[in-house]
């Protein structure tokens, strides 16, 4: 359900980006180098599989997503010049 309210968001919006930062998070993507068997296969591949192979629980990742909102959130008020749109009604 997660995906597929934020398929329906703008990429502005703040659940997006928290949704890119968590995946961002859980894949490792910042460890990624440009020459790796991973960064070949490109990043929704990687994406696929990380989520694939992921242990945890839908709640886990759940909180994982609420953390990176709060994240986003933060950011939003400390650089009110980036256009970052708020909450949607669920």
């Amino acid at each position: 359900m997660l995906v597929e309210r934020v398929l329906t968001l703008p990429e502005t919006h703040e659940e997006t980006l928290a949704f890119m930062l968590m995946m961002i998070r859980v894949n490792g993507c910042m460890a990624c180098e440009t020459d790796s068997y991973r960064a070949m296969r490109g990043c929704a591949a990687c994406a696929l599989q990380t989520l694939r192979r992921y242990k945890g629980d839908d709640e886990e990742l759940i909180s994982q997503f609420e953390d990176a909102l709060e994240d986003v959130r933060t950011f939003a008020k400390n650089h009110s010049s980036m256009v970052i749109t708020g909450e949607t009604p669920r």
